[in-house]
């Protein structure tokens, strides 16, 4: 099984990137896909020797190409050909632009580790309770905060209302703001707001814990698709829903059981509690995003083959059984339509121009697309 590893960057003027990726995987790519251009002109065959990076942590043995390439004295520093090193455990990456030629670029979206961020806080002073003439706490908390949309949890308001009491002549708290817009939760102390990605694939589901605060994404995770047992592929899935009648649901719980699963791991990796997750973007294929809002998908099962939505579509998460903040949107994007969903939509957002420049994108699952 796979395992996730953090992969630490140690740039000449201070700490790089914190990048993850699993074990397994290829060094060259792994930096590559995350921004840093490796010199080299083999294309990774490990035959010119070009991409030399300095490591300490896991990786696989000394190979033949690397012997040929690298000085004994090179090797005992630690220095390795990154297209001949797989990830084993968790890494080190030291790098020396002017020597080795590697350089750091923006290759669009995809590749930032870390994005602006979408919350603030804000300190504010809510009156108490006028016994002369009482107002509720949650019309308090509305006029403070002119503008914004209060989103507070059942779990946040019954918090509040114990320090709410009569005598007490204010309440100093701290909101945090999701996108300058809603309020998601307001208490004495400041608190995080963490954001999950969600790929739901055929046959793997991919996500990313992200601080919503900072930007970075601070875990991840993948699991197996085990509506696999259902179906290997979408078509065979769409068949079992038609001819059982509980199969939506259960197509549908399989899903949503994986995901809570994945969250519950990542929150617990990095220690904090789920109901901080204000926000899940989600992708997929038609069919899949159909099995997950448990909408009826027979439109997909026969000519024109068209669902029930393609817009995007915003909905509450818990209402889904996802282990969340009682407020916390779920947001799939638009799709393209037919059997080309919104992961093809999420790729091409990436793209740090399309007027400029001519794009071949490729999306090789177990559905292919390609634009």
């Amino acid at each position: 099984m796979l395992e996730k590893v953090e992969v630490v960057l140690h740039e000449p003027n201070g700490p790089g990137d914190n990048l993850w990726t699993f074990t397994g995987k290829n060094l060259l790519e792994v930096l590559t896909m995350n921004g840093y251009q490796i010199g080299g002109y083999c294309a990774g065959q490990g035959s010119c020797g070009k991409c030399k990076v300095r490591l300490a942590g896991k990786v696989n043995p000394l190979t033949t190409s690397e012997l040929q390439h690298l000085l004994p004295s090179e090797i005992k520093l630690g220095y390795r050909l990154a297209c001949c090193c797989m990830v084993q455990g968790p890494l080190k990456v030291f790098i020396d632009f002017q020597d080795t030629g590697i350089s750091k670029k923006p290759l669009g979206r995809t590749i930032d580790t870390k994005r602006e961020s979408r919350v603030e806080t804000r300190k504010v002073f809510i009156p108490g309770i006028d016994i002369d003439s009482p107002v509720t706490l949650y019309s308090r908390l509305a006029k403070a905060l002119p503008g914004y949309q209060i989103k507070l949890g059942i779990d946040n308001l019954n918090e509040l209302s114990k320090m709410d009491r009569i005598g007490r002549p204010a309440l100093e708290l701290n909101a945090l703001i999701l996108d300058q817009r809603a309020v998601i939760y307001m208490g004495r102390d400041e608190c995080g707001a963490y954001g999950v990605a969600l790929d739901l694939g055929t046959t793997s589901l991919f996500s990313a814990l992200v601080n919503l605060q900072t930007g970075a994404t601070v875990a991840i995770d993948s699991k197996p698709n085990m509506q696999r047992i259902y179906g290997a592929d979408v078509v065979s899935r769409l068949s079992y829903c038609m001819e059982n009648s509980e199969g939506l649901k259960t197509l549908q719980k399989v899903l949503v059981n994986t995901i809570n699963s994945m969250m519950e791991g990542m929150c617990r990796e990095v220690k904090i509690d789920p109901k901080r997750i204000s926000q899940l973007s989600i992708v997929g294929n038609p069919v899949m995003l159909h099995f997950l809002m448990g909408l009826n998908p027979a439109g997909l099962a026969a000519s024109p083959y068209i669902g029930l939505f393609e817009d995007e579509y915003v909905y509450n998460a818990q209402e889904l059984g996802i282990n969340t903040g009682n407020n916390a949107e779920l947001v799939i994007l638009p799709q393209v339509g037919g059997f080309i969903g919104a992961d093809t939509i999420a790729c091409l957002i990436t793209l740090p121009s399309v007027s400029s420049e001519r794009f071949l994108l490729l999306d090789i699952g177990t559905n292919g697309e390609i634009v």
